[in-house]
């Protein structure tokens, strides 16, 4: 993929669901096909689109949880209570199902690794399943590439 940040116009695909992988009781991996994918660059997500029989839509943007060079796309999904893309998402969809989404949108965190400097991964307002999906990609692509470098990452955890 040379140009995944290329400006284009960002239209709709079909996807289909080619796996779906129960992280825990409210998240689900979507592993999601899609002819025309363009690749993708770390930090982007997609906007997916569910639509309802009588034409109502809603959409909601979900981050890329895949590696750019991974076959498939990955996306990870929390259940929010009262959260109608989320709950289907997680609880009704299928393997073979189709769900529009478009994309990759996105150009503010772009780590191609060429560097050799330290690394610094910040997020706010994380729960465990969250923390854990930064960390993975981290520890994949590092060993994926051969690159030794010290990295961190610091979460901020919201107490009830």
């Amino acid at each position: 993929m040379e140009r995944a940040t290329l400006r284009r116009r960002l239209n709709w695909q079909l996807a289909t669901v080619r796996g779906l992988v129960d992280e825990t009781a409210t998240t689900r991996d979507l592993v999601l096909e899609l002819p025309d994918w363009p690749g993708h660059l770390a930090g982007q997500h997609v906007d997916v689109r569910l639509t309802a029989e009588d034409g109502y839509q809603a959409q909601r943007s979900y981050s890329i949880a895949s590696a750019p060079e991974d076959h498939d796309l990955v996306l990870t999904v929390e259940r929010l209570p009262d959260g109608e893309v989320s709950t289907y998402l997680v609880d009704d969809l299928e393997v073979g199902d189709h769900v529009e989404l478009r994309g990759p949108i996105g150009e503010y965190f772009v780590w191609d690794g060429r560097t050799n400097s330290p690394l610094l991964l910040i997020a706010g307002d994380c729960d465990e399943e969250q923390r854990a999906g930064p960390r993975a990609l981290l520890s994949a692509t590092t060993r994926r590439r051969h690159l030794l470098r010290r990295a961190r990452a610091l979460c901020s955890v919201r107490r009830d």
